[in-house]
């Protein structure tokens, strides 16, 4: 999640994204797990855990639910975040904005 993602937005992303690996056919719904895990570079990461029933499934379970996370939470209006970088140039004394790398607002 972005880096200004509010804290009751992170609890309902964080909903969502059990609610939807639980829809999913081949998951073990009683195995499920999501938590704001970790604040990355330029993210604030949730970690998600689940079992698949049947192992020689496991590719195809784990595209499925990694495709319908991506779909609930573009439908939530929820935005990824992408690394950023700014880089700054000092020039006759002067402080200014040279370049950016589009993505999440930040560093």
């Amino acid at each position: 999640m972005s880096c200004d993602t509010a804290p009751t937005e992170m609890d309902a992303a964080i909903d969502l994204a059990t609610e939807t690996v639980n829809s999913v056919d081949g998951v073990d719904t009683k195995e499920t797990g999501a938590w704001f895990w970790d604040y990355g570079e330029s993210s604030m990461e949730i970690r998600l855990e689940y079992h698949v029933d049947d192992l020689d499934r496991w590719k195809e379970v784990r595209s499925t639910v990694n495709h319908e996370i991506q779909r609930a939470f573009w439908d939530a209006g929820y935005e990824m975040a992408f690394p950023t970088r700014t880089v700054r140039v000092e020039q006759d004394g002067e402080n200014s904005v040279v370049a950016g790398q589009g993505g999440a607002e930040g560093d």
